[in-house]
């Protein structure tokens, strides 16, 4: 259930706050955030990463109904534009989609969002705000020059989505070791406490 509050954020966030940055608990944060949250978000309601390509878009524009050519975002890394969601979002419309399409939903928040505000979210750049297991493996470092330099030097958020954690005991990938640097840090700052 909790996976809902993003997607009403607006609602329960002071009226205080225009914007808010939206951050999983498994990323680690390799640089200032300050660009990303300054984006300018001019009409959108998000700005999100996407990590599909053509046929896995194709199969949630099938899956969701959806029936247009909108991207399908990653909901791990948002920032909301919480002005234009409180003036526009109709709580409604969440809960009838939700009701209507409740056995096609697989990752219930990203299919929400993607589906009723596709056309109102802004693109961002995933190798540098929600760089993936995933996305670096199928991209990188074979295609680009995209290796861990290049992922230490541009890439502000690394995100540890799926079930392949490097805190865990079987995880396979390249990008653990900026855990690991984060887990080191973490633990020479505590033993000064």
């Amino acid at each position: 259930m909790e996976i809902y509050y993003r997607i009403f954020a607006a609602r329960y966030l002071p009226d205080s706050l225009d914007r808010i940055l939206y951050l999983d608990p498994d990323v680690i944060i390799n640089g200032s955030l300050s660009s990303l949250y300054s984006t300018k978000l001019d009409g959108y309601l998000f700005a999100a990463a996407s990590h599909t390509g053509k046929l896995i878009t194709r199969f949630n524009d099938l899956r969701l109904d959806r029936g247009r050519e909108a991207p399908y975002i990653n909901s791990g890394v948002m920032l909301m534009n919480l002005g234009k969601l409180r003036a526009e979002q109709n709580a409604d419309d969440v809960y009838r989609f939700i009701e209507e399409r409740r056995i096609h939903l697989l990752l219930p928040d990203q299919d929400i969002i993607s589906s009723l505000y596709g056309s109102r979210i802004f693109l961002l750049d995933p190798f540098r705000y929600n760089m993936t297991e995933w996305l670096y493996m199928k991209h990188s470092p074979f295609k680009h020059g995209r290796n861990i330099q290049w992922v230490r030097e541009n890439s502000v958020i690394i995100h540890y989505c799926g079930r392949n954690k490097p805190w865990k005991a079987n995880y396979i990938g390249q990008l653990g070791v900026f855990y690991r640097e984060a887990e080191r840090s973490l633990e020479k700052r505590l033993g000064k406490l």
